[in-house]
């Protein structure tokens, strides 16, 4: 469902405006996104996929290995569940993402301490 803009002449209540429209849409989009989840949930496992894209498959496994009793992330262990198909969707969009954000290869900068010293310098 596509929500039209609303044209306000107060910043303060464009702000507000705003903030609504974003709520709702997030709101909808979880319903759609992950049926049968609640937003409860989908705001765990999409926390979830942020740390694991950020701190890999070890930090999955910690997470596994020491909330194995926790039935928040009992999405991690039944691969028939909406959760652990919606967990592995949210894993591929962030990495997606994080690659899109990495620079090209060959035009990051230099790490620092690795340039060679100013012509004039001493090193």
């Amino acid at each position: 469902r596509m929500w039209r803009r609303v044209w306000v002449t107060c910043a303060r209540c464009a702000r507000v405006a705003r903030s609504v429209v974003v709520e709702r849409t997030l709101t909808e989009s979880m319903a759609t996104a992950a049926p049968g989840l609640t937003p409860e949930m989908v705001a765990a496992i999409d926390k979830l996929a942020d740390f694991k894209v950020k701190n890999g498959e070890q930090f999955e496994a910690l997470i596994r290995n020491k909330q194995r009793d926790n039935p928040t992330f009992a999405f991690l262990f039944d691969e028939a569940s909406p959760g652990y198909a919606y967990y592995h969707r949210k894993v591929q969009e962030y990495t997606q993402a994080g690659l899109a954000a990495l620079p090209a290869p060959g035009t990051m900068p230099p790490a620092p301490g690795t340039m060679p010293p100013a012509p004039g310098t001493m090193p």
